[in-house]
């Protein structure tokens, strides 16, 4: 937005004097490979799976895990997509 003002688009940022809160939860926490395979030792095969696509495949937990389905999946090409 303040590149906007500075190139004369627009006359002033409507957002300047907006005030967001912070929040003091972290919000992402590295989760070592040890302590995954414990967990999924433990766990049962629904939890093994979105465990081990969420700390080796990389999907974000939980909106990319839960959102997959199985006519996303390209057996052939070997991949998902959503």
């Amino acid at each position: 937005m303040h590149d906007a003002v500075d190139w004369k688009i627009i006359d002033a940022n409507p957002f300047c004097k907006v005030r967001t809160q912070r929040s003091t939860v972290k919000v992402n926490e590295f989760v070592p490979r040890e302590g995954v395979d414990k967990l999924m030792k433990k766990a049962n095969l629904v939890w093994q799976v979105i465990l081990g696509l969420s700390r080796y495949g990389g999907l974000r937990t939980p909106s990319e895990t839960l959102s997959l389905r199985w006519e996303n999946i390209d057996w052939e090409m070997m991949s998902w997509h959503s």
